[in-house]
């Protein structure tokens, strides 16, 4: 991957245009993931299992299939992610009372202060990226990401 930023960092803004969507796309993709989990891996937390708890902070009880919904993740991934947090006691899965092959998960009051820390971390990288563009060009960029968003989901 660092090859692939050494090349976008080595372009200049006129060049840029012309390079290949999916490589800027993909890189950013990978670059702010690599940036979130370096602070997530603060208190012990992937990206995925971080993004886990927020949603379960939203809404308890609630299904794998419904937190892979919400956090735009496949099931595996989901399911991991909620084996890890179970062992970590931040998480806790139970039977459906309604149909036994399902499972339940519900946040711990552990995971409920682990995920208020998490929202702590997100609140920081949001200032960091406040900073380093300024607000106006970061509601922009959010603006255009939406944007970007609605397009491709059309």
């Amino acid at each position: 991957m660092s090859d692939k930023i050494d090349l976008i960092r080595n372009t200049d803004d006129e060049s840029i245009s012309n390079m290949d969507m999916g490589l800027l796309v993909s890189s950013a993709f990978y670059s702010f993931t690599q940036h979130m989990n370096d602070y997530f891996d603060e208190i012990g937390l992937s990206l995925t299992q971080a993004r886990v708890l927020f949603t379960l902070g939203i809404r308890d009880n609630v299904s794998i299939d419904y937190i892979a919904d919400k956090t735009y993740t496949n099931k595996s991934i989901v399911t991991n992610s909620v084996k890890v947090l179970e062992k970590k006691d931040l998480v806790k899965k139970e039977i459906d009372s309604s149909d036994n092959r399902k499972k339940i998960i519900t946040i711990t009051n552990k995971g409920i202060q682990v995920r208020d820390k998490s929202q702590e971390i997100s609140l920081k990288i949001e200032e960091e990226m406040v900073d380093k563009f300024g607000s106006e060009e970061l509601a922009s960029f959010k603006k255009y990401l939406k944007k970007f968003i609605l397009i491709l989901n059309e």
